[in-house]
C-alpha cells in the first residue's frame, strides 16, 4: 500500500509541475494545485447514507445532483474534492447527527436555500438533524444543474460551521471566528429575526475563507458531471457572485469584474438564462 501511495504521490507531483508550467505558475494555478494536493490527502470515501438523507427532496433533478453527483452512495461516486470530502466524512461518521436535504415554501424571502437547526430539544439530547432546505420558488425557475450544485455546496459549508459550533469545536478549528461563535450562541438562545439576520451576515463573512475550496469543488462537480465547457475561472466567478448582496461581498476580490457583474453571472445560472453555461436539468 505504501508503495502504491508513493507512486500516486509521485504521479500527482508530476502532474502538478506540468500544470504549473502550462499555466505560467500563476496564482490561480498554484491555488488549484494546492486543492488537488489537499484532495489527495483527504480522499473520497463512500458515505453512510443513513446519516445524509435526501428522502425529503421532492425535486427529482436536485435529488439526483445531491445524492448521486455530489454526496454519492453505494451505487454512485460523489464529487471528489477536499472540502466536500471533509463535510461528507464529518456527517457520515457521526451516528448522532444527520444532514438532511429537503425543499419547502417557508425559506426566507430572497433566499435560494437555507441551512437550518433542529429543535432545541433534539439538540440538547445530542441526537439531531441539520437541514439544508431548497426554496420551492428557486426550484420553480428551473435553475441549471451548475446553480443547484453551487447552492448545495454553499449550504453544506453553512451546515459544517453549524455542526462545529454544536460540537463545541468551532473556535478550535477556526480561532478567528469569534463573531460567528457569538452570533450562533445568540441565535440559539433567542431565534428571532434580528438574531437570524446577524447570524446570516456573520456566516457569509466567515465563508469568504472558503471561496477557493467552494469554487474548486464546483469545478470538480462540473467536470465529473460532463460539463467540460465549465472552467475553473467561471466557477470562481459564480461562487463569488453567490455572496452578492451580503456584507461579505466587499471583502471579496472581484478581479476584472465588478461585484454586480459577478452577481449577474450567478443569477443567469439561477434563472437558466440563454447565456448560462451550466446544463439544464
Amino acid at each position: 500500500i505504501m508503495i502504491t501511495e508513493l507512486q500516486d504521490s509521485k504521479s500527482l507531483a508530476t502532474q502538478a509541475n506540468e500544470y504549473l508550467n502550462e499555466n505560467g505558475c500563476s496564482e490561480e494555478a498554484q491555488a488549484f494545485v494546492i486543492f488537488d494536493i489537499l484532495t489527495f490527502m483527504n480522499p473520497y470515501v463512500s458515505p453512510e447514507i443513513e446519516q445524509i438523507s435526501v428522502d425529503l427532496l421532492t425535486d427529482d433533478c436536485t435529488k439526483l445532483i445531491v445524492r448521486d453527483e455530489i454526496i454519492g452512495d453505494e451505487d454512485s461516486v460523489g464529487t471528489n474534492a477536499n472540502l466536500l470530502n471533509s463535510i461528507r466524512n464529518t456527517f457520515s461518521l457521526d451516528n448522532n447527527v444527520n444532514l438532511v436535504f429537503r425543499n419547502a415554501d417557508d425559506v426566507p424571502v430572497d433566499a435560494n436555500a437555507s441551512a437550518d437547526f433542529d429543535s432545541d430539544e433534539n439538540i440538547d439530547s445530542g441526537v439531531y438533524d441539520i437541514y439544508i432546505t431548497f426554496s420551492n420558488d428557486y426550484l420553480a425557475e428551473n435553475p441549471t444543474k451548475l446553480s443547484r450544485a453551487l447552492i448545495t455546496i454553499h449550504e453544506m459549508v453553512h451546515a459544517k460551521l453549524m455542526y462545529s459550533y454544536l460540537q463545541g469545536t468551532l473556535l478550535m478549528e477556526y480561532p478567528e471566528y469569534t463573531n460567528l461563535n457569538t452570533t450562533l450562541m445568540q441565535f440559539l438562545e433567542n431565534r428571532n429575526i434580528v438574531n437570524g439576520q446577524a447570524l446570516n451576515d456573520a456566516m457569509h463573512i466567515a465563508m469568504v475563507d472558503f471561496i477557493g475550496s467552494m469554487s474548486y469543488s464546483l469545478y470538480q462537480y462540473a467536470q465529473n458531471s460532463g460539463m467540460t465547457n465549465i472552467t475553473h475561472q467561471y466557477c470562481k466567478e459564480i461562487t463569488k457572485g453567490s455572496f452578492y448582496g451580503t456584507p461579505a461581498m466587499p471583502l471579496i476580490g472581484t478581479g476584472a469584474s465588478s461585484a454586480e457583474e459577478l452577481g449577474i453571472k450567478t443569477q443567469n445560472e439561477q434563472n437558466n438564462e440563454p447565456n448560462a453555461q451550466g446544463d439544464d436539468c
